[in-house]
């Protein structure tokens, strides 16, 4: 996924002319250890974050304020660049940002629950299991329903919602719940760029500035790109199931 969009990335700045800022020299290798020995710190929130959470040290939630108590320790006592001014403007920035998107996860959440106690979820389920027994073809419902679902329930409450519903599904057509595991992740990943409730989108307007819309217009080559993805996943399965079977499971 992450060579696909990276490979979109390139081709479509190439199309449209962008350019490395022109005060930046060529690439060199010895500068770039370079920046990332001065950057040593810095850099090391990623693996502080995700080794937190991988360890099982931390839960993604702890290990977000372990992020923040970092970012203010290398900030302000390690490269001394940090003011409290500059930590006030962060407060409010960041509480403008997450505000907005708690009232739309807040929204998009109520929705879910609503799906939930009309049965929504069941039906459909029950509707792909009467309309064909082909895994694939099931597969491929699903991912669909999962597209439509991710335009207006926030990803986290979608899997709990959808997941035991479609789970004694997979168990009975024999489908393996880590291949389906990371194609359902794969497909939330789209959701989070669909309007009108893709949380990414608000994210990058508010960071960027530019409009919800040109940004939903933006993003569909990394869309198609990603389905293509998920769609070679879900007939290749062993790109994605090798390393959990080598790992036992």
């Amino acid at each position: 996924m992450a060579a696909a969009l990276s490979t979109m990335a390139y081709i479509l700045a190439r199309k449209r002319g962008y350019k490395a800022d022109e005060f930046i020299g060529a690439f060199s290798f010895w500068q770039f250890l370079q920046i990332c020995k001065k950057s040593f710190f810095s850099l090391a929130t990623i693996v502080i974050v995700l080794g937190s959470i991988y360890s099982g040290l931390a839960t993604p939630v702890e290990a977000s304020i372990v992020a923040v108590v970092w970012a203010l320790f290398v900030g302000a006592v390690v490269n001394r660049a940090l003011s409290w001014k500059d930590i006030y403007d962060s407060l409010v920035e960041g509480v403008m940002l997450c505000g907005g998107i708690t009232i739309i996860v807040g929204a998009s959440t109520l929705f879910g629950k609503i799906l939930t106690y009309e049965e929504a979820p069941v039906a459909l389920a029950n509707y792909m299991i009467e309309m064909t027994r082909n895994k694939y073809i099931i597969i491929l419902l699903i991912v669909a329903m999962l597209y439509v679902l991710g335009m207006f329930i926030e990803t986290l409450a979608m899997v709990i919602i959808v997941t035991p519903v479609l789970v004694p599904v997979l168990v009975e057509l024999d489908i393996d719940l880590i291949h389906f595991g990371i194609i359902m992740v794969m497909a939330n990943e789209v959701g989070l760029l669909t309007p009108p409730m893709g949380v990414n989108l608000f994210v990058a307007s508010r960071l960027t500035g530019a409009s919800v819309e040109r940004l939903s217009v933006s993003v569909l080559p990394y869309i198609g790109v990603m389905t293509l993805v998920i769609l070679l996943v879900v007939y290749c399965s062993p790109i994605v199931t090798f390393l959990p079977r080598l790992l036992g499971f």
